[in-house]
C-alpha cells in the first residue's frame, strides 16, 4: 500500500530546445500534412493557453499517420510533429458506461499519437488530442513541453489546451490535499525476497502481455463533471503507466473493461483504502468480475489513505485486488519527477505490488529507509515510501528499482502471462520505415514468417517493415550501425503480403564478423516495397536499420535564381543581372525544369552524378528565358559547364536541389557574351 504525504515541490533547472528553422520544413511527408487542432489566445512566461478547433481534431480519426503543422510549443514558437496512431490497447466493448459497453473505447474525436518533432535528432512526441482534454509532451531530453487539459467555455466538452515548460509546470505546487497513511496490505504467500537484480536497464526479454481490469468509482467521474472528460483522461494515464511497465519490465498492458458511473449508485461506498479494497475482492473476486484479467484494480478520486494492493496476486482471481486514491486529474502526460505525480506513482506502485514487488524500504538490506522513518537520503523509485519525507512527490523518480525489477520479472516469467507477439510480426502488420536512421527494433517476441529466406541458412524470428520508395534508383538498407547488436539477416521484397518478390538478401556484411547485413536493390519511387529483419540461426536483440536512396527524385523544389550576362562592348545586347524566385521539377526519365530553362536535359554517371547536357539548344533556352525567345539566338558555343546535385531529405529534413551555369556562346555577329546562372532551393 501507498500512503499519500503532502511536501514542497521540486525546482528543475531550466533547459533548451533548440527549434530553428530545420524543424518548420521537411522533406514532402509520406504522411498527409494536417493542422494543429488549436489557436492560441494567450501566451506567458513559459505557457500558452488554446482553445480547440472541434472539426479539425475530429478529423483526426481518419489518419493512421500525419504531419501535425503548426504546434505551439511553451515559448510560442511553431514547429512540425511526425506522428503515427498509438491508441491504447481496449479489447473490442471494453469501455462501460453505467454498465453499458460502448461502442467505440475513446470519446469522439480523441486518438492517441506517438512520434518526434520533424527537423529535431533524437527527440520525441506523444499526444492523446481530444475534445475533452488534450494532454501529451512534445521535445528533447533537455526539455519537454507539456500538453494540459483544463474546462473550457463550455466545461470539459471544449477543453482548453496548456503548453508548459518544465519550469512552469514545477511552479505550480503539490496539489493542496489532506494526505493521510494506512496500513500495508496483506500478502499472499509471505515471500519476502532478498535485494538484487540487474542495473544495466533495457527492455528486459521475452515480453508479456498483460491484460487489466479497470474499475471507476462515481466521484472519480463526478469530480470532471463529464463522463468523456474523464475517459480521456484515464486512457492517457493508464497508457503512461503502460508504457513504463513495456519499457522497464517487459510487460504489455491489454485493457479487457474499464468501467465509469455517472450516478452515485455504483456499488462502491465510500471507505478507507483497505475497506474499499474488500468490497472490491467482495463483488468481484472468485470469477464474478464482468471481464477476466490478471489483475483488478479500482480508481477513485476520493482520499481513502493512499492506496492498497495485494502483493504476488498475478493472475488470482480471489486476491488480484488494488485500490489507487486520491487520482484528481493533474498529472501531466508523461509524467515528471515532480510535484504532480501522483495519479501515475499510485497506481504504477499498487499494480507493482500486484506483481510481486515488496517496498524499497523492505529489502535485507533495504535499498531506502524512507519507510523506515529515516529520511536522511530521500532518493526514491516508484516502490518507496519517500514521499513521506521532505520534498514529497519530488523525491520519487518514476521508475522500477533493479531490485524491484528483478522481483517482477521472477514471478512473471512463472506466472499465467503469455509472451507477446511484435506488433509487426507479420508483413500484413508492417511498420514503415524512413530514409534514414530507424530504430532500433527488438525481435524478442517475434515469430517465424514465409517465404523462406533467400539468402539462405536459417534465420527465425523476424519482424516486417514497410518503406516507399524516396527516389527511383539504388536502394541500400544495412543493419551496420552501433545500435545493432545481434546476428542479423535483411531481406528485401517487391509486391503484396502473400505475393512478394524477392529482390535482395544479405546475411553478413560491412566487415564486422556475423553482426551486420546489408543489401541492394533498385527501387522506383513511390512503390512500396517489404523489409524483413530477422536473426541469423535464432539470433535476437536490437537492431537499427539504416535506409538511403541513391537516384533521382522527381519532385517540386521551390528555388532562388541569380543570373548574370556579359556582351561584348560592342555588342547591342545589354547586360543583365538580378534574382528571381520559381519552381524546379526534376525527372527520373532524365529532364528538368526550371525557368529560364524549361526542358534541360541530364544524364548520370557510373557512380550515380546528374551530368547536366549544354548543348546549344539548352543554352539557347536560358538566353530566351532571359532576352525573350529569339531575341539573342546563339551562333556557336564556346565554351559550357553546368551541374546539377539533389540532396535528399533524411531523418525529417528536407531534400534540397543545387544548379549552376557558366558558359561563353557567341552572338550578334559573333560577338562574345559571358553568362552565368544558379538556382537554389528546397522541397516545397
Amino acid at each position: 500500500m501507498l500512503p499519500i504525504a503532502r511536501s514542497a515541490s521540486l525546482s528543475i533547472a531550466a533547459l533548451s530546445l533548440a527549434l530553428g528553422a530545420g524543424a518548420l520544413c521537411a522533406q514532402e511527408p509520406l504522411a498527409p500534412v494536417r493542422p494543429f487542432p488549436y489557436t492560441p489566445v494567450r501566451v506567458d512566461a513559459g505557457e500558452v493557453v488554446l482553445e480547440p478547433e472541434l472539426q479539425l481534431l475530429r478529423a483526426l480519426e481518419a489518419e493512421d499517420a500525419v504531419i501535425l503543422d503548426g504546434v505551439v510549443d511553451a515559448h510560442g514558437r511553431m514547429v512540425r510533429l511526425e506522428l503515427e496512431r498509438a491508441d491504447p490497447r481496449f479489447e473490442p466493448g471494453a469501455v462501460h458506461i453505467d454498465r453499458v459497453a460502448q461502442a467505440g473505447a475513446l470519446p469522439e474525436g480523441t486518438t492517441c499519437w506517438s512520434g518526434r518533432v520533424l527537423g529535431v535528432p533524437e527527440s520525441s512526441a506523444f499526444l492523446a488530442l481530444s475534445p475533452f482534454g488534450t494532454r501529451g509532451w512534445f521535445g528533447t531530453r533537455e526539455e519537454r513541453h507539456h500538453l494540459l487539459a483544463e474546462p473550457g467555455s463550455q466545461g470539459w466538452s471544449n477543453a482548453r489546451l496548456r503548453v508548459l515548460s518544465e519550469e512552469r509546470i514545477d511552479s505550480l505546487g503539490e496539489p493542496q490535499m489532506p494526505w493521510s497513511c494506512e496500513m500495508l496490505p496483506t500478502r499472499v504467500g509471505g515471500r519476502r525476497s532478498s535485494r538484487g537484480g540487474n542495473a544495466e536497464g533495457g527492455t528486459p526479454t521475452p515480453i508479456y502481455t498483460a491484460p487489466i481490469v479497470f474499475e471507476t468509482t462515481y466521484e472519480f467521474t463526478a469530480g470532471f463533471g463529464n463522463v468523456d472528460a474523464a475517459r480521456t483522461y484515464i486512457a492517457a494515464l493508464i497508457g503512461a503507466v503502460g508504457d513504463l511497465y513495456r519499457r522497464e519490465l517487459g510487460v504489455v498492458f491489454t485493457i479487457p473493461y474499464l468501467g465509469f458511473h455517472t450516478t452515485n449508485t455504483d456499488p462502491w461506498e465510500p471507505a478507507g483504502c483497505l475497506d474499499l479494497n474488500l468490497q472490491f475482492q467482495a463483488a468481484w473476486g472468485g470469477g464474478r468480475a464482468p471481464a477476466r484479467g490478471v489483475l483488478y484494480h479500482l480508481i477513485t478520486r476520493l482520499n481513502c489513505g493512499g492506496g492498497i494492493a495485494y502483493l504476488d496476486a498475478l493472475c488470482s482471481r480471489d486476491f488480484g485486488f488494488g485500490v489507487s486514491g486520491a487520482v484528481i486529474g493533474q498529472t501531466p502526460i508523461p509524467p515528471g519527477q515532480g510535484p504532480l505525480s501522483w495519479d501515475f506513482v499510485v497506481i504504477a506502485h499498487e499494480l507493482g505490488h500486484g506483481f510481486g514487488a515488496i517496498h524499497t524500504h523492505e529489502y535485507d538490506p533495504p535499498v531506502d529507509n524512507c519507510g523506515n522513518g529515516n529520511c536522511a537520503s530521500p532518493a526514491g523509485t516508484l516502490m518507496s515510501y519517500c514521499h513521506s519525507c521532505p520534498g514529497g512527490m519530488s523525491n520519487i523518480a518514476l521508475s522500477f528499482h533493479p531490485a524491484s525489477v528483478a522481483e517482477i520479472r521472477e514471478l512473471v516469467e512463472a506466472s499465467c502471462l503469455r509472451v507477446a507477439i511484435a506488433p509487426n510480426d507479420e508483413c500484413a502488420t508492417a511498420l514503415v520505415l524512413r530514409d534514414g536512421a530507424n530504430g532500433p527494433f527488438h525481435n524478442g517476441v517475434a515469430t517465424d514468417s514465409q517465404p523462406a529466406w533467400a539468402c539462405g541458412g536459417s534465420a527465425s524470428r523476424d519482424l516486417w517493415f514497410r518503406y516507399t520508395a524516396y527516389c527511383t534508383g539504388t536502394l541500400t538498407i544495412d543493419t551496420c550501425v552501433p545500435g545493432t547488436d545481434f546476428d542479423t539477416k535483411l531481406e528485401l521484397f517487391s509486391g503484396t503480403c502473400g505475393a512478394l518478390i524477392s529482390l535482395g538478401c544479405s546475411d553478413t556484411a560491412c566487415g564486422q564478423g556475423n553482426r551486420y547485413a546489408r543489401l541492394q536493390a533498385n527501387v522506383s519511387q513511390d512503390e512500396v516495397y517489404y523489409v524483413r529483419l530477422g536473426g541469423a540461426s535464432g539470433a535476437t536483440g536490437n537492431a537499427a536499420l539504416n535506409l538511403s536512396c541513391d537516384g533521382i527524385r522527381e519532385h517540386d523544389y521551390a528555388v532562388t535564381w541569380k543570373y548574370s550576362t556579359k556582351p561584348d562592348k560592342t555588342s547591342s545586347i545589354l547586360p543583365l543581372k538580378g534574382t528571381t524566385t520559381g519552381t524546379c521539377n526534376i525527372n527520373a526519365a532524365g529532364t528538368y525544369a526550371a525557368p529560364p530553362i524549361t526542358g534541360g536535359t541530364f544524364a548520370r554517371d557510373s557512380r550515380g552524378k546528374i551530368l547536366p547536357n549544354v548543348s546549344q539548344a539548352d543554352l539557347q533556352q536560358v538566353l530566351d528565358g532571359l532576352y525573350g525567345t529569339g531575341n539573342v539566338p546563339i551562333e556557336l558555343v564556346v565554351s559550357a559547364i553546368a551541374k546539377l546535385t539533389q540532396t535528399f531529405g533524411k531523418n525529417g529534413l528536407p531534400g534540397k536541389v543545387k544548379y549552376s551555369l557558366s558558359a561563353v556562346v557567341l552572338v550578334d555577329g559573333g560577338k562574345p557574351l559571358k553568362f552565368k546562372v544558379s538556382f537554389a532551393g528546397v522541397e516545397d
